[in-house]
């Protein structure tokens, strides 16, 4: 595993990865079954011990060297499965075995192993290129866009969910005794029973909450009694940067887009039309003139972007072009 991966992850679970590297680390993961164990035993190291080492400044083969010699006696003596043996000659454990004692190493792989109940296993979901859908163990749903990571407890227990979640997904949550909580790196939420759509991307300015059903508490980390309560039809947006929470009717049926596969506008104007196409495309959109005045209404299905551009070009007789991942929209 290269440093750039090292340390790209160790980005990842403390919640602070740019854009530019969550995309990279989506790449790899996806490139072979190998990376994806690689990254789950790293995170599996990272619960253990809250940390990875990020400077490494002793003899690496040295150190390995030692660290077999130790695992063979303790194969032999304790008797391990061949699971173990397995784990233990990872690319990760190399890492391990230098960055962290010897015995928190095997005190891990007998947690592992055994299943201690104590530090319940946690099961991460990575989207990737493609949408997916996850049943969480109470029953709620989640569909999650491309480019999405959902991370949630094998078991929830003690009437708490909590889940940990990044870029975008609709929530489709259970009534249950106590709360469930969805963790981002900038907000909290909270609900009972409820259907929303969370957009949390690390490096996007905003943290969005739209509610279609129930009601929803959106707080903000760093600052605890910045938060609100959004019923259904409002959206809640958290400033990234300055934690500030600005609540509004949700004004646009898009918000869903991604997952009901359409874009729906009635007299919407020109400027929500190119907020909305630049969300569902991931296209900046760039609107040149006359965007208050000016307003639209179609329902595309299922739409492409060719589609949607040519029809505004008729119908409104503006000039839509793209320019590398630039769409412009001028009179």
């Amino acid at each position: 595993m290269s440093k750039d991966i090292y340390h790209i992850a160790a980005d990842y679970f403390k919640g602070r990865i740019t854009v530019e590297d969550k995309k990279f680390l989506d790449e790899w993961l996806n490139q072979t079954p190998d990376n994806r164990e690689m990254f789950a035993e790293l995170e599996r190291v990272w619960k253990l011990t809250g940390s990875l080492q990020e400077q490494i400044e002793v003899d690496v083969n040295m150190e390995w060297s030692r660290f077999l010699e130790n695992r063979d006696n303790i194969e032999s003596s304790s008797g391990f499965t061949k699971s173990g043996r397995k784990l233990f000659r990872s690319p990760l454990f190399k890492i391990a075995a230098i960055t962290i004692p010897a015995i928190l190493i095997v005190a891990s792989l007998f947690i592992y192993n055994l299943g201690n109940s104590g530090n319940p296993e946690w099961i991460t979901i990575h989207s990737g290129n493609d949408k997916t859908e996850q049943t969480l163990p109470d029953g709620s749903e989640v569909w999650m866009n491309r480019n999405s990571v959902l991370s949630y407890p094998k078991n929830f227990k003690g009437g708490k969910r909590r889940v940990k979640f990044e870029g975008e997904g609709f929530f489709n949550v259970v009534k249950y005794k106590g709360t469930f909580t969805i963790g981002t790196g900038t907000s909290e939420i909270k609900v009972l029973g409820t259907q929303f759509n969370v957009r949390y991307y690390a490096g996007e300015p905003y943290t969005e909450v739209s509610v279609k059903e129930g009601k929803v508490s959106l707080s903000s980390v760093a600052v605890k009694e910045r938060n609100t309560v959004l019923l259904a039809g409002e959206k809640g947006s958290l400033n990234n940067r300055t934690n500030d929470i600005v609540k509004e009717k949700n004004s646009t049926e898009n918000s869903y887009g991604w997952l009901t596969k359409k874009l729906i506008f009635s007299n919407t104007s020109l400027e929500q039309v190119g907020k909305d196409i630049e969300r569902y495309f991931n296209k900046k959109v760039i609107v040149t003139e006359n965007k208050v005045n000016t307003t639209f209404t179609g329902t595309f299905t299922d739409p492409q972007l060719d589609e949607v551009l040519h029809t505004l070009n008729l119908t409104l007789n503006y000039s839509c072009q793209i320019k590398n991942d630039t769409v412009i929209i001028k009179k």
